[in-house]
């Protein structure tokens, strides 16, 4: 199986190395060298970049997406019978996402596997499934040839779930959501027209110029190797000479590949993440210049919502006490 979440699917005590070849060690009669071969090369058929440093560095090391191929390769890398993919390409980008499917789809043509894999995208059920099953309410309420089923639903429930794709409607409407199309009309005609005629996205009022955070060459590197004398002397640049600025009432997108350095970046702008170069300006004062304490009283104003919740909330605690 390969879980949904790899954030707390994966051992934070063991490299990711040693997880992989520790399922091949396990289901196949092999030596640890072999077992290590085939956990890198496994590595590189997930496109994880630099397999064999990757072999050695741990969960935390990695990014969110290259986690969940690690996951991917401990799962398939014994070629099993079934595999059962729970959102396998979720925190994946678009690129990967499709050579990881491109990769299931091979091995299964290799080894004639049966895949069961649950997803929300019904993009990727069209490009990888045969057949597709509906669930709603803890039931199967529609099934059939996925190309039939997507291009003639049955029920009410799937033809809801077509009709809220974004490429259906028109940018800058509101997008429909199922229960438009579940209330009293049936095929959700009435209901979608009716709540679409007077919304549009409003455009963020006040002073836009108004500088909020300002980033200046910004550079965040985490030491590979170091001498005898204790000094670095090979670096992971995770972020490297990066300058940005970010107004009052402004949205700005970060956008790049998995394991690009955008979480890294995120975590440095709190100094959850130590800078290693540059400048961050928060409403003109420089947050490299703070004391903790400052810090501190700082994090009412700068807040983060973490990629992964699973692992951000204590499982100690009750949602309200958090």
């Amino acid at each position: 199986m390969i879980f949904q979440e790899p954030m707390t699917s994966l051992n934070p005590v063991f490299s990711c190395g040693q997880q992989v070849a520790e399922v091949l060690l396990i289901h196949n009669n092999i030596s640890k060298q072999e077992a290590k071969k085939q956990a890198i090369q496994w590595f590189e058929k997930v496109k994880l970049p630099d397999p064999d440093a990757m072999f050695h560095r741990y969960p935390h090391q990695l990014s969110g997406g290259q986690k969940q191929r690690v996951m991917i390769a401990m799962a398939m890398c014994c070629k099993p019978s079934l595999l059962i993919c729970d959102e396998p390409t979720t925190a994946l980008d678009v690129t990967v996402q499709k050579n990881v499917l491109e990769l299931i789809k091979e091995l299964q043509q290799e080894t004639g596997m049966g895949v069961i894999f649950i997803t929300h995208d019904l993009g990727v059920v069209a490009e990888i499934a045969d057949r597709a099953v509906v669930m709603y309410k803890g039931g199967i309420i529609e099934e059939g040839a996925t190309e039939n089923l997507f291009h003639h639903p049955k029920q009410a429930y799937t033809k809801a779930l077509m009709a809220c794709r974004p490429v259906n409607h028109k940018r800058g409407d509101r997008l429909p959501v199922v229960s438009d199309f579940l209330s009293n009309n049936t095929d959700g005609v009435g209901a979608v027209r009716g709540v679409l005629a007077s919304n549009h996205y409003a455009v963020a009022s006040g002073d836009i110029n108004k500088s909020l955070v300002k980033i200046e060459h910004l550079s965040v590197w985490f030491p590979n190797k170091k001498n005898w004398l204790g000094q670095s002397i090979s670096f992971t640049k995770a972020v490297n000479d990066v300058s940005f600025e970010v107004y009052e009432n402004e949205t700005l997108g970060i956008v790049g590949e998995s394991g690009c350095g955008k979480t890294t970046l995120g975590r440095s702008l709190l100094q959850l993440i130590p800078a290693t170069k540059g400048d961050i300006f928060y409403k003109g004062k420089n947050l490299l210049l703070y004391t903790s304490a400052q810090l501190r009283e700082l994090r009412q104003h700068l807040q983060i919502v973490f990629q992964d919740p699973y692992s951000s909330l204590n499982p100690r605690k009750k949602l309200a006490q958090l």
